[in-house]
This record gives C-alpha cells, structure tokens and sequence, in this order.
C-alpha cells in the first residue's frame, strides 16, 4: 500500500506530518512519487486564517476521484467536518489514527529505518491557553499539554543519530512548556547534553511568559541559536487589549529592550496584523511606529480574517478589503527595506555555517548561521557539515558566502 501526505499549514503539523510518515512506513507502507500513485493521501490541515482553508478545501476537490482515498486531519477537520466530506474526503478524523494509534502519543523510537533532516522539528506542548480574540487555535488544539522531558530527549536523540543536527522545539506557545515543575530552560540544559546536537531553537512564543533567564540561557548556551520569534501583533495598546494579548506596547518594547541588553546581535523576528476591525488611522501608524523602532530581521505580515468561533469583540466594524491591502503592502514595502538593509549590512563579516540541503540556485548549498539567517555557499559539502564562511554579497534577497 502507497501513501501521499499532503501539510497545509504551521511546522507543528509539519512535524506531526513526519510523524505520520515515519508510523506508515513503521507499518510496512511506502511513500508514493505523488496523489495519483497512492492508495491512501493524508491531508493535514490548517483552520487559522480563512486563505489555509481555502486552499486546502480546494486541493482536496481537486484530488478526490483521482486517487483511492482520501483522509483528512489537523485543524479544520475539527473546525469544519462536513466542508471537507462535500469536498471529497473519504475519512475526516482531527487526529491521525491507524490501528488505533493516534500522533499525539508516538514517539520516535524504534523508527530508525528512515533518514532524518539536518533541520528538525519536535513538538514538546500542544495547546494553548492564551484565548487571543481574534484565535481559534485554543479552541482547536485544547488546553495545554506538555511531553514528558524523557520523551522530548528520546525523540531528538533519535533524530541526532540519524542526522539531524538543528532541532526546533515547536509549541503553540512554547513558552507555557510545564512538565512536574521542568520548564523550558530546564528542559533546553536536558537536551544541551545530547552529544553530536549542534543547535537548538523554539518556536513560538508569547510574549508574556518570555522571562530573562531564557534569554540568559540562549546568550550562555554554545547550542542555543541566537535566534527568536516574538509575535506583537499590533503597536496600538487599544487594540492589543481588544485582541487580549496580555500585554501593552511598553511592555513589548522593555522586552525588547531587556532581549538585545543580553543579546545584542540577537536576530529578531515577529509577527503583525493589520486591518484590525475599527483600526483607526492612528491605531495603524502605531503599528508602523513599532516595526520602525524594534527594526525586526523579519516580520510575518498578514491582513486580519474573521474566523467562526472565536470570541465576539472583534467582529464589528469590519474595513473593507482594499483597506486592508493598502496597509498590509505599506508594511511590507516598509520590512522589505529593514531587512535588506540588516543583509547587506552582514556583507564581508564572519560566519559559521550548518549546510542544510542543495540550494535551488545550483551549485551552492543551503546553510544556515547560528542565528538561523540562510547564506548559499558553493562548494563540495555534504548536509549537516560545519563549515566557516565569509559572506561576500547580497544576491537579491540572499546572503552568498565563500567557505574558508
């Protein structure tokens, strides 16, 4: 029996994709070229925004009646059950079950057949607690649950001595990681002891449970990626009150503040909203304000979707769609020019480099530095090789080094 998966959506349906890939072939299934060739095509999907929705409904259409079967899992098979059987789905089940043996509680091991990433995700907490407004995730993967640290270091010791040399350690909000009273930085100085583990990093946090002692650990951990993902959302304290976020603007720029006084070169990332309902004029310069103040490496930037199921106080005063576009490109015309900026700024330093994979532009590899910004190289290397480089230029929007 052949199988297809298909991921829409964030890296911990990634991750429990490779899950479900490593059980099938556990199982004795093989993995087909694509959707024609297979008996069975898994689709794991996303409900978050309104466009993952869409897109993933409209593959399903487009592959039921081409293939045998067709299971659908993940978020929107809770979220919109009969969608996905109008659309052609032969099973519909949130979580991925064979033989009665559902994702959540797998583990890696015993699964050594198969070889790993350099760049692997493991999941240490399900759940969120945060009920954000404008979210429906809590009300998709439920209250948080966090893996037993011995599970967590068993996995990733498993993905290590099959290659893997960046674990990402993936969460709704990792930051709520709580096991018996272990948090996350014990949890990360468990996992520093795995021999051949060269970088480690977290995703994604909440800015309200992000503490100084996390970030001491980054600034002292030789493993620890100089790297982290803060969402903010918005730059407006009216509307982050309105999305229930927990914090204010002050207190997301002290956290700023405190993060880049342990961790200067620390390489910032985040996420931001716009076209809130009723988002004033002055609301969206705010947000403009910040993304100008903080200058993040990168910004994930999206236009606000309403979605079924979340709490009420954001659902008058709807802007219109041009509206929302408008401000959406403003932000990105102005976050393409700051990172281009902190790229070129990189040209002629230093680097240590983890070659990931062949890059698309041939002959260079893919590589990242240790605070995850990709640079290609050229050369003859091999995935999960460490290499020095120096970076020569900025190519578009890619940073191009020279081993040395």
């Amino acid at each position: 029996m052949k199988y297809f998966v298909k991921t829409y959506g964030c890296q911990m349906n990634f991750a429990d994709s490779r899950r479900i890939e490593e059980l099938m072939h556990q199982q004795g299934y093989q993995p087909a070229g694509d959707y024609h060739q297979a008996d069975l095509v898994i689709v794991n999907t996303c409900s978050v925004r309104k466009h993952a929705e869409n897109r993933a409904v409209g593959w399903i259409k487009s592959v039921s009646g081409h293939c045998k079967k067709v299971m659908v899992i993940g978020c929107l098979a809770r979220h919109k059950p009969e969608l996905l059987k109008e659309a052609g789905a032969d099973i519909v089940s949130y979580q991925f079950k064979l033989d009665e043996m559902e994702i959540e509680n797998l583990d890696n091991s015993g699964l050594a057949e198969l070889a790993s990433p350099v760049v692997a995700e493991v999941p240490i907490v399900r759940g969120c607690e945060r009920f954000c407004s404008y979210c429906i995730v809590p009300y998709l993967r439920g209250p948080v649950r966090s893996r037993s640290p011995l599970q967590v270091k068993d996995d990733i010791e498993s993905l290590v001595a099959r290659g893997t040399r960046l674990i990402q350690l993936l969460g709704q909000n990792v930051l709520s990681y709580n096991y018996n009273h272990c948090r996350l930085v014990e949890l990360i100085r468990e996992i520093e002891k795995i021999e051949k583990l060269y970088l480690i990093s977290f995703l994604t946090s909440h800015p309200a449970d992000l503490q100084p002692d996390l970030i001491e650990l980054m600034a002292s951990s030789p493993k620890m990626l100089k790297y982290l993902h803060l969402p903010f959302q918005s730059g407006s304290d009216r509307l982050l009150k309105l999305m229930n976020r927990g914090y204010r603007r002050r207190q997301y720029l002290d956290k700023i503040k405190m993060i880049r006084s342990i961790i200067p070169d620390i390489k910032l990332t985040t996420d931001v909203m716009v076209g809130l309902p009723g988002e004033t004029n002055q609301d969206y310069h705010q947000t403009l304000d910040l993304m100008l103040e903080v200058r993040f490496d990168e910004a994930y930037m999206f236009a606000y979707s309403p979605r079924e199921g979340t709490l009420d106080n954001l659902q008058e005063n709807q802007l219109n769609s041009v509206q929302k576009q408008k401000r959406l490109q403003k932000l990105i015309d102005i976050q393409r020019k700051i990172t281009l900026n902190k790229l070129d700024s990189r040209v002629g330093s230093e680097v240590k480099l983890l070659v990931v994979k062949p890059a698309k532009i041939k002959p260079h590899w893919y590589s990242l530095s240790t605070d995850y910004t990709p640079v290609l190289i050229n050369g003859d290397f091999h995935p999960g090789q460490v290499v020095g480089a120096t970076v020569t230029e900025l190519r578009g929007g890619s940073l191009i080094g020279q081993a040395v």
